[in-house]
């Protein structure tokens, strides 16, 4: 480890670029806009958590004798990108989730002592070395390897690429993806000399899925034993003519898979390109955003009809028991003689004409006689001969 690094004291420091050959600890600073680091002697941050932009470009890592890999123990969250450009080893992190894109590239190590790290005299890579693991969990964006060789690109932790992982262009090196659970986009073509898929044994949803190279055989073709979905195409290219396509044809035929290209063998098949329709999936990518922009548009709309249904059935009732209590009020109201004889008022005189018996008297009402008016003298009447 390089001898006296400079010691930064404070929390007030926006941005931190630190050159190449230079060594220093920053302390007390948890917060970055950005952190830039170039082929570093000593590079320690030990309380920073957060940056928005981390770029690390250089050699960091000597295998011969000290790591010079940069030292973040806290840091966590980057919420922009994340670039790791030339030859290092993963750097030390927290529980490491990226917010933007997360890149790999450029860091062949053919000038790294391989065998220093568990491989050999002829630069090829052991299984030790797989023991430099990456401490990420979480990239939000793309997540691209790219023109490395001799390398292991090792994630333990990581369960899920919000976007498209691409992997292109990487000689001789081995990746290892144990947790990864679901993937938008899984590409990973022309490496030579580089073994695919790359233990993506828990993978279970994605939209598409593109593999060209040398597949790995170990599972006798069963490269993705958990899967649940993938909506769109599997497109399988093996440089190997011994990759057996049964287990994907299955796959495919018991709805996991939409579309399916394979060139390897099936059962005397060559090649195999047919579509079935996928299964429900409770995955939530399982329907597009518009898809449910659509339906939560239809259920607004559809409770609009019901409310507005409800309101003129209920008004509409209301308006028709109005009616009918006058109507029936209507019919059972007294005569206005009838309720001023029972309010004990008199009721108005009444002409009545007689044709001759002066005896008739009007019928009694609630015990009450109506008075009379009639002529004075009877009018007579002739009688019929």
């Amino acid at each position: 480890m390089a001898d006296n690094p400079m010691h930064v004291f404070g929390d007030s420091i926006g941005s931190w670029v630190q050159n190449e050959g230079t060594s220093a600890i920053l302390h007390n600073v948890t917060q970055l806009t950005e952190l830039g680091i170039q082929s570093s002697l000593v590079a320690q941050f030990p309380h920073l958590t957060e940056v928005d932009e981390l770029i690390l470009e250089g050699s960091f890592a000597n295998f011969g004798g000290d790591d010079f890999s940069p030292v973040l123990p806290n840091l966590v969250q980057v919420n922009g990108d994340a670039i790791f450009k030339r030859k290092f080893s993963p750097i030390k992190v927290g529980d490491l989730e990226v917010g933007g894109n997360l890149t790999i590239q450029d860091n062949g190590a053919g000038n790294w002592d391989t065998a220093s790290v568990g491989g050999s005299s002829d630069g090829s890579l052991s299984e030790d070395y797989s023991t430099y693991e990456w401490n990420i969990h979480h990239v939000e964006g793309h997540f691209i390897v790219s023109n490395v060789s001799n390398v292991a690109i090792s994630m333990p932790n990581l369960t899920n690429v919000n976007a498209q992982l691409t992997i292109e262009n990487c000689v001789n090196s081995t990746f290892s993806f144990a947790s990864t659970t679901s993937i938008p986009v899984l590409l990973m073509q022309n490496n030579p000399g580089s073994l695919l898929p790359g233990n993506f044994r828990t993978l279970q949803f994605a939209d598409t899925v593109v593999l060209n190279g040398n597949i790995d055989m170990s599972s006798n073709g069963n490269i993705f034993p958990s899967l649940r979905l993938v909506q769109g195409q599997v497109t399988i290219e093996a440089w190997n003519a011994d990759f057996n396509c049964s287990k994907l044809v299955q796959q495919q035929r018991d709805g996991l898979i939409g579309h399916l290209t394979c060139n390897g063998t099936d059962s005397g098949n060559s090649t195999t390109t047919t579509s079935v329709q996928p299964v429900p999936s409770d995955q939530g990518s399982s329907l597009s955003l518009g898809a449910w922009v659509g339906i939560g548009v239809g259920i607004g709309v559809l409770a609009l009809a019901l409310i507005f249904s409800f309101s003129w059935t209920l008004s509409h009732r209301r308006r028709r028991n109005m009616e009918r209590k006058i109507n029936m009020n209507a019919e059972a109201a007294p005569s206005p003689d009838v309720v001023m004889a029972h309010n004990g008022h008199d009721l108005p005189p009444r002409i009545l004409e007689f044709e001759g018996d002066t005896s008739f008297r009007p019928a009694e009402m609630d015990g009450r006689r109506s008075p009379v008016e009639m002529d004075a003298t009877p009018r007579p009447v002739e009688k019929p001969a």
